[in-house]
């Protein structure tokens, strides 16, 4: 039998081979006691007439119903000043419950003593879940909205054991390996974690990546290995083997919404419910296996150019078990794997591959023109003339002589300028009529000089008069076509860095058309930008332009993550101090110390932007007044990584 809950249902359902059918309809009861729904559900540990579930009312208390004899509520908790998140009955002990709660606090009931308070444990923190260690019954653990797991025990409800930092995100799911040593945990930064719990260090043994943030996550049964997990806003439910951890072992597709919870039966057949309203019973064994359908080979291509390529070396179907080696770097003695082994072990495919230069991309070319690009609008000819030059630098002459012609198209040229008017059109024919016999009677001298004076000056019919004028006028004619043309012509070659800055250059132009992929090049171009991390000239280019949706972008909120300067690893494993960070989980180093001192850094606090170490900033400065070189690595900063 299996209780499903919800906001309109709470039933016991009755499951065979053959399907599930309703059993008791406990909503009429609930709704005589002020029943407003359920958010959770835990049947307790025993059967027959002692038989107990415990929901959590959407309203706030949590309710113990007597199910083995009467079908009605036992016990109605309300202490919790908050709402409630979780509940938990301990396998070894059925009459105890633990609940987690908003309100900052794990609570211990004894179901044997009526309305008893229960044993307060102050977390400091809003819990979202706690779970019951399957061997110990005096141990506990609680996962945290901070991401921060912390492990209780019953014995001491005043002081848990130290906090460790999960989840980058509030805590989703626990659950206990089988063993009683190993936790697997579920958090809202898209990761399912396992730990060792009698690690001192508290290290996570394997990280599964996970598509959406993980909603419930439990072990398989007699798999020491495997879990299965559901996911927010996910249909399906996926199961997992820990030493593959990128290709889940099967995806189970059942319901058309998100699953929200799981249930193991046995070790081969799975309990969901969705929020589609479904019940759903699922054969495991026998599913397909989700890596025999991935394809042999793979290829991708980075920024400079290079493709890698991997190709498997497999004759037959994927065999999973084969290809199990022993985890690589330093063996440690206190290590055991989930089985309960000596020696952890850790999937390795049979691939080969390579990686070559395709010479599609001439980086260094992009990189020069992205940092001597002008992209002012205005001065059309002097930017044009300046970018030409540039282009020329960077033998990309296709290119300068486009910034040479745009120059051309959009600039003001002085020359003369002819100006037709009608009415001294008529005078010029009137005094072209009037010859007298002694002007054709003049002398060879006269002759002379009168064919230089006509030479001086423009001949043209005599209906037309002309007058010259020295202002510059700009060229009277429409590149509206031509630029269409030319911007469409670098779009269809990949070419975004000349389409973007030509548009930034000819903003101000009013007869410039509007593209309808103006949007997609100034991503591109961006995303390009920050790949080779020129992040100051993405932030450039995002301000300049027009377009709302790309000049916001920069204004996002922006997360740093502190780097240790020794192994380069994320600061991820703790939570943050008023203090701050100061020394890494990872590799035991002080974090902010100076490069010059080598003292501990105590206020503000600059790095160099290549290799992450620290400085003073006086020191910083002092140092790279006369070196442009960190004093650890001897490499130069970077001029455009902040």
């Amino acid at each position: 039998m299996v209780a499903v809950v919800g906001r309109d249902v709470l039933k016991i359902l009755n499951v065979t081979e053959w399907g599930a059918e309703e059993a008791i309809n406990l909503k009429a009861v609930g709704v005589r006691n002020n029943f407003a729904g359920s958010m959770d559900v835990k049947w307790g540990p025993t059967s027959g007439r002692d038989a107990k579930i415990a929901t959590i009312g959407t309203n706030g208390p949590i309710v113990i119903w007597d199910i083995g004899t009467h079908n009605k509520i036992g016990r109605t908790i309300k202490e919790h000043t908050r709402s409630v998140n979780r509940i938990c009955f301990s396998p070894q002990e059925p009459n105890l419950l633990l609940s987690a709660s908003s309100d900052s606090t794990i609570r211990l009931w004894d179901l044997r003593v009526g309305n008893k308070p229960g044993t307060v444990m102050d977390a400091k923190d809003i819990v979202r879940e706690v779970q019951f260690n399957p061997t110990s019954m005096n141990d506990i653990v609680a996962g945290y909205e901070s991401g921060n797991i912390q492990r209780w025990d019953l014995r001491n409800p005043l002081a848990g054991e130290k906090k460790f930092m999960a989840h980058m995100g509030f805590v989703t799911s626990l659950d206990y390996h089988p063993s009683g040593r190993f936790l697997a945990s579920g958090g809202r930064d898209r990761t399912i974690k396992v730990w060792d719990m009698e690690d001192e260090k508290r290290r996570e043994i394997h990280t599964i990546p996970t598509i959406q943030y993980t909603s419930k996550v439990q072990w398989r049964p007699n798999r020491p290995y495997q879990l299965a997990a559901s996911f927010k806003d996910e249909s399906t439910v996926q199961v997992f083997d820990v030493r593959r951890p990128y290709v889940p072992l099967h995806v189970l597709s059942q319901h058309d919404k998100d699953a929200t919870s799981i249930l193991w039966k046995d070790s081969d057949v799975l309990w969901t419910v969705s929020k589609d309203k479904t019940f759903a019973s699922t054969l495991v064994k026998g599913q397909t296996i989700s890596a025999d359908l991935l394809p042999g080979g793979k290829a991708a291509m980075n920024c400079y150019g290079q493709l890698a390529f991997t190709v498997s070396t497999k004759a037959g179907p994927d065999s999973f078990e084969r290809d199990l080696v022993p985890k690589p770097g330093r063996p440690n003695a206190k290590a055991v794997a989930l089985d309960g082994s000596s020696e952890p072990m850790v999937y390795r495919t049979r691939q080969t591959g390579g990686v070559f230069d395709c010479e599609l991309f001439n980086h260094e070319a992009f990189i020069y023109c992205a940092q001597n690009y002008s992209m002012e609008a205005g001065n059309i000819r002097e930017v044009c003339e300046h970018n030409s030059n540039v282009a020329w630098q960077a033998n990309k002459y296709r290119d300068s002589q486009a910034w040479t012609a745009l120059k051309l198209f959009f600039s003001e040229i002085a020359e003369p300028a002819i100006v037709v008017s009608q009415v001294d059109a008529v005078t010029s024919e009137a005094s072209t009529t009037i010859t007298t016999k002694e002007e054709e009677q003049q002398d060879d001298d006269d002759d002379i000089d009168t064919l230089e004076t006509m030479a001086a000056k423009p001949v043209v019919p005599s209906l037309f008069a002309i007058k010259v004028s020295d202002a510059p006028v700009k060229r009277n004619w429409s590149h509206d076509d031509t630029v269409r043309n030319l911007l469409e012509f670098y779009a269809e070659q990949g070419e975004v860095q000349m389409c973007v800055t030509i548009l930034l250059v000819l903003a101000e132009e009013e007869d410039l058309p509007e593209f309808r992929l103006s949007e997609q090049w100034f991503g591109s171009y961006i995303d390009l930008l920050s790949r080779f991390k020129l992040w100051s000239i993405a932030t450039a280019v995002s301000q300049a332009c027009k377009d709302v949706r790309i000049h916001t972008m920069n204004q996002d909120s922006t997360t740093i993550h502190t780097s240790c300067s020794s192994c380069m690893k994320p600061i991820l494993t703790r939570a943050p101090s008023s203090s701050g960070f100061w020394a890494c989980d990872r590799c035991r180093k002080v974090l902010s110390s100076c490069s010059v001192c080598h003292k501990t850094v105590r206020g503000i606090f600059t790095w160099c932007t290549q290799c992450s170490h620290g400085f003073h900033l006086q020191h910083a400065q002092e140092w790279f007044s006369q070196s442009a070189e960190c004093p650890r690595t001897n490499v130069a900063p970077a001029g455009d990584t902040g």
